[in-house]
């Protein structure tokens, strides 16, 4: 899949952000936290919204998801058109992969931890 042109991305509405202070709940773009993942592992943006089912690609895939639901007020929807065009079903699949391996993998929490230390 290609990257979308972000200038097609869907907006959100300004009144979601009324009588919010900037960074005052932790918001972040979408956009700063696939430049961090994309960094943390040393791979690229086309290879994250790539359809590769490569563990290298999908793991830094569905981390992606994971934080930017954390992280923003995209919808699941949203989420999915920003990583590809991709399904919601897909998003809550990643988002519930990450949460599994959090509780099962010590070794991934700690990884996944320094990802958000990064944010």
């Amino acid at each position: 899949r290609k990257m979308i042109d972000a200038s097609k991305r869907p907006k959100i509405s300004p009144y979601v952000f009324a009588g919010l202070t900037a960074g005052h709940y932790g918001l972040k773009s979408e956009d700063y936290i696939l430049d961090i993942v994309c960094r943390h592992f040393d791979i690229t943006k086309f290879e994250i919204v790539s359809t590769s089912r490569k563990r290298n690609f999908v793991l830094p895939r569905h981390v992606v998801c994971h934080l930017v639901k954390k992280y923003t007020l995209l919808a699941l929807k949203d989420i999915g058109w920003f990583m590809g065009g991709r399904d919601h079903s897909t998003i809550i699949h990643s988002i519930r992969a990450i949460d599994n391996l959090i509780f099962t993998d010590k070794a991934f929490e700690r990884e996944y931890q320094l990802i958000e230390d990064k944010l």
